[in-house]
Order: C-alpha cells, then sequence, then structure tokens
C-alpha cells in the first residue's frame, strides 16, 4: 500500500527526469506528474502506467502500444526530442529493462537506460549499472560485473563518465 504514495518520476536540477519506465502521450508538463491523485492502487492506463511500463523503440515513430509486455507504450526518438523541449529538461534516466552492460543510451544520448541487477536473465548473465549525477551534471554510470566475468573478484567495477551536454 506504501508504494501507492510513492512518486513516480523525479526531477534532478530541473534538467534530468527520472523515472522506472518511460514517456506517455499524457505527458506534456511536469505539472500532469504532479496532478496524479495518491494514492495510486492500480496504475492500469495512462500516465501512470505509462511512468512504470513505457519502453524506448528504435522502430517506432510516436507512440505505439507495447506488443511485447501488453501493457502501456513503446515510444521513439522523435517523441524523446518532442517531450524534452515540452517538459523543459535535456535527459531522461529511466530503468526497468534488462541491458547487456547494465546501461545503454536511445535517442543520441538523450535517454539512459540503466538496470542495476547483475544476472537478471542466466543466459545473458547481464551486468548491472549505478548512475552517479555529479554537481555539475555529469553523469557517471558504474558498471557492476557478475563475477563469472572477472577471475579477481575483488576488481569487479568499471568506471565510465557519459556527458550530459546535448
Amino acid at each position: 500500500q506504501v508504494f501507492a504514495y510513492f512518486p513516480l518520476a523525479a526531477v534532478i536540477s530541473k534538467k534530468i527526469l527520472c523515472m522506472h519506465g518511460g514517456l506517455s502521450p499524457a505527458l506534456n508538463s511536469l505539472d500532469d506528474l504532479r496532478r496524479l491523485e495518491r494514492p495510486i492502487p492500480k496504475p492500469d492506463k495512462g500516465l501512470a502506467q505509462d511512468m512504470l511500463w513505457a519502453d524506448p523503440s528504435h522502430s517506432v515513430v510516436g507512440f505505439e502500444a507495447n506488443k511485447m509486455r501488453s501493457v502501456s507504450v513503446n515510444f521513439g526518438e522523435t517523441e524523446v526530442r518532442d517531450r524534452l523541449r515540452k517538459l523543459g529538461v535535456s535527459k531522461i534516466i529511466r530503468a526497468h529493462q534488462v541491458v547487456q552492460h547494465g546501461w545503454s543510451v536511445f535517442a543520441n544520448g538523450a535517454v539512459i537506460t540503466v538496470f542495476s541487477a547483475t544476472r537478471y536473465q542466466d543466459e545473458m548473465c547481464n551486468y548491472g549499472a549505478i548512475v552517479d549525477v555529479k554537481k555539475n551534471l555529469e553523469i557517471g554510470i558504474v558498471m557492476i560485473k557478475p563475477s563469472e566475468f572477472d577471475e579477481n573478484k575483488s576488481n569487479m567495477q568499471d568506471q565510465l563518465t557519459v556527458d550530459i551536454s546535448a
């Protein structure tokens, strides 16, 4: 029941929008998020659902139903540029999708997907990653290797810096 009261997104320094899922056709301003009534017991449609379940897709222009998950939408690069402009932010950091190296970029780096659970899929043996946003809004990505990738288990992290400037 507590989760029904949690925020669906956060904004860092008025520039980076963070959420679990992704963009929504119902998200036209940050006030749309502020107006969501609490509690949200079951986000079964619209903005709340998309903030939790929407995924980026290179093959989509605009928004399309997410056929793989049978819930929410997929959004394309054009929508990312449009929503960044409408929302007045420069980046989106999201989670929700397992990615091989723990993180990936979409829309020329405007969207960063970060997934912290290593070995989420046995056959993939994926890395995990953690985002570190510095005061100057430089984004650092800490990649967490599963021990199978290293014989020396004391060296399980790689540091990588990603430029936030667009």
